[in-house]
């Protein structure tokens, strides 16, 4: 038996009633409106009686590699404003290095403004905690500077 195409989707397989997954179901919540509720509440009573199914499944889809990649554009998208595409081209204009240290990584963190939640680069996760700690400003980066230039001062007197 060969599946039909669905209408509104020709490149989907037909679920039912000549409609995609996504087309049938967006047709049911439009005919009964609390189909939603309950789908929702059947599914949560099935995780809370199935806790280790769900961390298993859980588990197998965020160590899917593409699972993963998704999942990290989204959270940029969503927290940082950066499409997968613009990414990569920062990705690419630093080589794929870390502006601060320049070690090559696979994934860069997005480095920030709190303030404004401008984007400066992208950076290695240490480079980018350590930015971080020091109070994500100049003041506090200078102030660590100064630290550990008295403090290889002190070292170089007492030898």
């Amino acid at each position: 038996m060969q599946l039909r195409s669905c209408e509104r989707h020709p490149e989907r397989k037909s679920h039912s009633r000549g409609m995609c997954r996504s087309c049938y179901d967006a047709w049911l919540r439009e005919r009964n409106p609390g189909y939603r509720k309950r789908q929702t509440e059947v599914s949560r009573k099935w995780a809370r009686e199935n806790p280790e199914k769900v961390k298993q499944a859980r588990d197998r889809w965020r160590l899917d590699k593409e699972n993963r990649r998704a999942l990290q554009e989204r959270r940029r998208l969503k927290e940082y404003g950066i499409s997968p595409e613009e990414y990569r081209r920062r990705y690419d204009a630093q080589s794929g290095s870390c502006g601060i240290c320049g070690e090559h990584q696979e994934n860069l963190c997005v480095d920030h403004c709190h303030d404004s939640g401008a984007v400066r680069g992208l950076l290695c996760k240490q480079c980018n905690s350590a930015i971080g700690f020091l109070g994500d400003t100049e003041e506090g980066v200078n102030r660590a500077l100064r630290y550990l230039r008295s403090a290889r001062e002190i070292q170089d007197l007492g030898e």
